[in-house]
């Protein structure tokens, strides 16, 4: 029987004979190892899910938003702004003819029909809005160009909001909002996201945006979307839009950014904010190792007598440091592999309401983490058991 088998032998001994110590004493690995991979799964998953938002909204689109989003690395600083108007929005369609402009607005509304009232989004926008958003309908149409520019009082649903207020087809019906009566021409296939993490596109009512002016004293326009007519027509696009805007505004009163740089400036906010609470749990980490230390040293003192008996035997230091450090590596490995299963389970069960994703990097990760946690809060109790006396130990009550 080589060394490595033996001290394994040894340290699997003594985790069976203490069963219910050694499972206390992991705990503080378990749930230390549980939390990080669990957000590091959740971290995961908000990467994915905010690509799959950018990926329903359709392709080649350049975003452009009051205020300066700074870098990719820190929080985006919104300061002051920009207030887009009408008069913007024509400046840009004018400026670019070979791009598709699109205005935003939202507005916070009440819903009501015969079935039922719901608190909902009502977004105003043109009539590209299903080209550039890539809206199908299911029933009825989007409205028209002549419906924007008249600012008629029509409205088209998303799929889940229309099932909520709507037992059979709504189009043609009349659906209240904010006390003010719209007529329903069309409903949205089922598309989910939102974009820029926003609720999901099924939710929202969708209007023209001089139709929306009835319902607010505002003017202006949150932001606007637009879609430069190919991939190699974004760069282009995007400095044309900006010279446009410059006529009007400051610098860092305005942001425009591709959905790739935009997709990337959010994914590092994310990715900070994710770190720090990583961190935060990770200090559960340190209490279970403190936990391993305390429970070595008891170990240690109740097998002083066995330890003074190899080392008359012929034992040397290093077997008994190396016998006491694997126990604490086994401590801390079996408390991190029962903190992945618990993680893994959870993310299978969070996984239908979001893409909770555990990487292999982040298990990797966790098992160097226990390494670590299991040799430097092992050490001590192993030296101190290699250190004994084997006369002092053999004599020790």
């Amino acid at each position: 029987m080589n060394a490595l088998q033996f001290y394994l032998q040894e340290a699997l001994r003594d985790l069976w004979i203490n069963k219910g110590r050694s499972f206390l004493t992991s705990l503080g690995i378990i749930i230390g190892v549980y939390s990080v991979i669990l957000l590091l799964s959740l971290g995961e998953g908000l990467k994915i899910y905010i690509q799959q938002q950018f990926d329903s909204l359709g392709s080649n689109l350049i975003f452009v938003i009051p205020g300066k989003l700074e870098g990719s690395s820190g929080p985006d600083s919104m300061a002051g702004g920009a207030k887009f108007t009408d008069h913007d929005y024509r400046q840009l369609q004018l400026g670019l003819p070979e791009a598709v402009v699109v205005p935003a607005v939202i507005k916070s509304v009440t819903a009501s029909s015969r079935k039922d009232q719901v608190a909902t989004s009502l977004m105003g926008s043109n009539q590209n809005l299903s080209l550039v958003y890539n809206m199908l309908p299911d029933e009825g149409r989007f409205f028209s160009k002549s419906e924007e520019l008249t600012g008629r009082k029509v409205v088209v649903m998303g799929s889940k909001i229309a099932e909520e207020l709507f037992n059979s087809s709504p189009i043609g019906q009349t659906l209240d909002i904010n006390d003010l009566k719209f007529k329903v021409i069309g409903v949205l296939q089922s598309k989910g996201g939102g974009g820029l993490g926003g609720p999901s596109f099924d939710d929202y009512l969708y209007t023209p945006y001089k139709a929306l002016y009835l319902l607010t004293n505002e003017r202006t326009f949150y932001a606007f979307y637009i879609k430069a007519g190919s991939a190699e027509d974004i760069e282009l696009t995007q400095a044309k839009a900006e010279r446009i805007l410059l006529k009007n505004y400051k610098e860092e009163d305005f942001s425009l950014n591709t959905q790739e740089e935009l997709l990337t400036t959010i994914s590092g906010i994310f990715n900070m904010v994710n770190g720090v609470l990583v961190g935060i749990a990770a200090i559960s980490l340190l209490v279970g190792g403190i936990g391993i230390t305390n429970i070595m040293y008891v170990t240690v003192t109740e097998r002083t007598k066995e330890i003074g008996i190899r080392r008359a035997i012929g034992a040397q230091e290093n077997n008994i440091l190396f016998q006491f450090l694997t126990l604490s590596l086994l401590l801390t490995f079996v408390g991190g592999l029962l903190g992945i299963v618990l993680a893994y389970l959870t993310s299978l069960a969070i996984y239908p309401f979001f893409p909770a994703t555990i990487t292999i990097e982040a298990v990797i990760v966790a098992f160097v983490v226990c390494g670590f946690i299991g040799v430097i809060f092992g050490v001590f109790p192993a030296r101190k058991a290699a250190k004994l006396s084997p006369v002092e130990a053999i004599r020790y009550e």
